[in-house]
């Protein structure tokens, strides 16, 4: 029997976010990088401003999407050390590589084949890197054309007496005028107008409090922009200490992608997520105390160990027409007795992506075809770190034939490691296997799933079949 390999989490190369800005005599595109061991073979053809035509197929119909923007257009190839170019590296590896860095950073797959790969990959600032990968079945060569095609924008257009006005009126404001560098914390020039306009606010008013918050779309993992945000948030109170706000009268919260007011599936709605809001004090403080309901009805007091009373408070707040104490009363009778929750994977699928999570038709793969699996799981362990709540989960996995023999396997494959501000008690296991050297026939794939965060564990298994 052939060895078994696992391709599947760590890629070869990864993409490095940055500023869209290339300098001319660059031989690389500024995030989307050659795999190690390849490099330019010839110089780029880079271009200001340049139209590219991407030609994939979207439910069975044929789609060429011309894309507007900066171009590149880039020739590798790979060499051994003597500096020999090296042929034993095939398209469909160059392909794969490709293919698992893409997916790990959010990237739409367009289309996908031996020879070529197309996908769109977002970034921070609204931009899109449109990238097609060409192999030809090529061996130890491979040519990237690379658009990037510029997202939407919003400024600030209001000053300090509008967003007090907007503060009175509803406790909070957007401000879109305040813009970072690609995936940093750093401001960008721009910015200076809408932030004088803060620090005018906050000296002609100064008994107002606010909280900065800062957040973001859903591009990217939710650890990454949870952080992200706290830091740019951060960035903002600095700047305002360093124009003279009082430090007491400020606060800076991150919440990443936790709260969007508009749609991730759009460039206007992530753009519109993407903002820093000042929000009064006093509107936190306010919030904190309970929702009163119709007649000045005070919330119902009720232990959160309670699981009983909280699922009747619930019952009683949606009597009355208060659906959104009805929910808070029942995510708190969830967590009172999650703790005795065993650990549990169900809605086990097979799916065909992992972006729309369609439900895969049949169990049965081309040989070295990615094999995603989705699943919920329960009863894990939220552990208390600082404000936050954290998930800490690992997967093992194993290949067995019919017979129940151990084909090949790996410790610890994926792990999770996650803190949000909230106790999140949705958890969709997410997982991707890509295996080689299989021959056609009956197989089953175990995983089994690690709480680091306390002793509980659990497993389950998806039968396939390779033809």
């Amino acid at each position: 029997m052939k060895t078994i390999f696992w391709l599947a989490v760590i890629s070869l190369f990864a993409f490095f976010s940055g500023s869209a800005e290339v300098l001319a005599e660059s031989k690389d595109h500024p995030v989307i990088k050659p795999v190690p061991g390849s490099s330019a073979s010839s110089e780029p053809d880079y271009k200001r401003f340049h139209a590219y035509t991407f030609r994939y197929k979207e439910n069975g119909k044929r789609i060429e999407k011309t894309v507007k923007g900066q171009y590149w257009g880039l020739n590798y190839k790979y060499f051994k050390e003597n500096g020999e170019m090296d042929k034993s590296v095939s398209a469909l590896e160059t392909i794969e590589n490709f293919k698992q860095a893409a997916m790990e950073r959010n990237a739409s797959i367009l289309a996908e084949s031996n020879s070529e790969l197309i996908f769109v990959l977002p970034m921070s600032d609204g931009s899109n890197i449109w990238t097609r990968v060409y192999c030809n079945n090529w061996s130890g060569y491979y040519q990237l054309f690379i658009v990037e095609e510029k997202g939407f924008k919003k400024s600030l257009t209001f000053g300090a007496e509008e967003i007090k006005k907007q503060l009175d009126e509803k406790g909070h404001v957007a401000i879109y005028g305040i813009l970072f560098d690609t995936d940093k914390a750093s401001l960008k020039s721009e910015s200076e107008k809408p932030l004088q306009e803060i620090v005018k606010l906050m000296q002609d008013y100064p008994t107002l409090k606010i909280e900065l918050q800062g957040h973001t779309d859903n591009q990217g993992s939710k650890d990454h922009n949870l952080e992200l945000s706290q830091r740019r948030a951060e960035t903002v109170q600095a700047y305002l200490v360093a124009s003279g706000i009082d430090d007491s009268r400020l606060a800076a919260k991150g919440y990443g992608l936790s709260q969007p007011i508009a749609t991730n599936d759009t460039e206007e709605g992530r753009a519109k997520n993407r903002r820093v809001e000042l929000v009064k004090k006093e509107t936190l403080e306010n919030s904190q105390v309970g929702i009163k309901r119709s007649g000045d009805k005070q919330p119902v007091d009720v232990s959160d160990t309670n699981f009983a009373g909280l699922v009747d408070a619930a019952d009683k707040s949606n009597s009355v027409g208060d659906r959104i104490e009805a929910v808070d009363y029942l995510k708190k009778a969830i967590l009172s007795i999650w703790d005795d929750v065993p650990l549990t994977a169900r809605n086990i699928r097979l799916v065909s992506d992992l972006k729309n999570y369609t439900s895969k038709k049949d169990n049965i793969y081309r040989q070295g075809e990615t094999i995603y699996i989705t699943s919920q799981l329960l009863g894990y362990t939220l552990e208390r770190i600082g404000d936050g709540y954290q998930i800490n989960i690992t997967t093992d996995f194993l290949v067995l034939d019919e017979t129940g023999k151990v084909l090949g396997g790996q410790e610890e494959v994926y792990k999770f490691d996650h803190t949000s501000p909230i106790p999140n008690t949705e958890f969709s296991l997410d997982l991707t296997y890509t295996l080689t050297g299989l021959p056609g026939g009956v197989y089953k794939i175990q995983t089994k799933i690690n709480d680091k965060n306390s002793a509980k564990s659990t497993s389950f298994e998806n039968i396939i079949e390779i033809r």
